[in-house]
């Protein structure tokens, strides 16, 4: 056997016990949603936890608002796990709605309210004073727009601290797809930091801080958590303000709704329109013509004779002979002509 052959083996190998020991994230959903399974929603909450709840901190700043949007984030998961795309890309629609849950709990607050950067989580991050943590809040507020093809590889690689093989087998896709979508985020999101003024060297540093952009969560939180959602347990008043607030869901699918709404409005209103101008009114001169007084339209012939009874006047014999008025005005003027008898 050749050492090519041999490397494809391992390689397929290497799949099949990562597959069976570590399932992706696609698998675990849907264990979760036709099951309801909890070691499969423990799974994605203990795999995508830190990422969670790091997008939580850079928002808000301290710890107690960023638990309540982590636990919110998460209770959102088990609500609407159904209604997620299949393609196991799990980690980027967690990034979207923490960003999105965040900013919603941070709104909350007082406009005028200062937030208080915990010290303990200061000193475990170098990069936790407050121009890194906005720096990495633009990162998060720009991968959050992204599409979601390429939001998911970018969340595994550079937020979760996965290597490429990693996050293929996590989002169940193979390495050469992995590979060209992660290329197309990274595109496409360098180009929106252009746009913001940030250099691509500031982008470097930033993903390359690697573990800075995560956050241990703390196994009461982690089980709080897991209760609440699969148990129904009792949540605070911050968290459930967070639930019933609206507007979780990802900007880029936000967008993708108003522009259908957008579409079928004008749908509606073309078919309005086009109903409207299908219903036929008659001339205004068929109108004068049925409407004009007997003593201005004499019953006389062209040589001022009485007509008889039931003929036509020779004005309106013309018009109909000529085709110039409608069926419909035809009869009117007949119904008209038996009326002046």
């Amino acid at each position: 056997m050749s050492a090519k052959s041999a490397q494809s083996v391992l390689q397929c190998l290497r799949k099949v016990v990562g597959v069976r020991h570590n399932p992706s994230d696609a698998a675990l959903l849907v264990r979760y949603v036709q099951n309801r399974d909890a070691d499969a929603y423990a799974g994605l909450l203990e795999r995508h936890g830190p990422m969670v709840l790091g997008v939580c901190r850079r928002v808000l700043g301290n710890q107690a608002d960023a638990d309540d949007a982590f636990q919110a984030t998460f209770f959102l998961l088990a609500r609407k796990a159904a209604k997620i795309r299949r393609d196991g890309n799990v980690a980027g629609w967690l990034h979207a709605v923490a960003q999105r849950t965040a900013v919603k709990a941070r709104a909350r607050h007082k406009p005028h309210a200062a937030f208080v950067e915990d010290a303990k989580a200061t000193a475990d991050d170098p990069f936790g004073d407050v121009a890194w943590r906005e720096l990495r809040g633009v990162l998060d507020e720009e991968l959050s727009i992204l599409p979601e093809r390429v939001r998911g590889p970018l969340v595994l690689c550079y937020l979760d601290g996965l290597t490429r093989d990693e996050a293929a087998l996590r989002l169940g896709w193979s390495l050469a797809t992995l590979k060209r979508r992660l290329e197309e985020g990274r595109d496409l999101l360098r180009k929106r930091l252009a746009k913001r003024g940030l250099a691509p060297a500031l982008l470097a540093i930033v993903v390359t801080s690697g573990s800075s952009l995560r956050a241990a969560v703390a196994e009461a939180l982690r089980h709080a958590t897991a209760q609440g959602a699969l148990h129904a347990t009792p949540v605070s008043a911050s968290v459930q303000a967070l639930l019933s607030s609206g507007n979780w869901l990802p900007k880029s699918l936000l967008g993708k709704l108003a522009i259908l709404a957008l579409f079928l409005s004008a749908a509606l209103a073309g078919a309005f329109s086009i109903s409207i101008t299908q219903k036929k009114d008659p001339p205004p001169a068929e109108i004068e013509e049925l409407h004009a007084p007997l003593a201005d339209n004499p019953r006389v012939d062209r040589f001022g004779d009485p007509l008889p009874d039931g003929t036509l006047s020779p004005q309106t014999a013309d018009k109909c002979a000529a085709g110039a008025l409608t069926q419909d005005a035809q009869a009117a003027l007949r119904r008209l002509e038996v009326l002046r008898r």
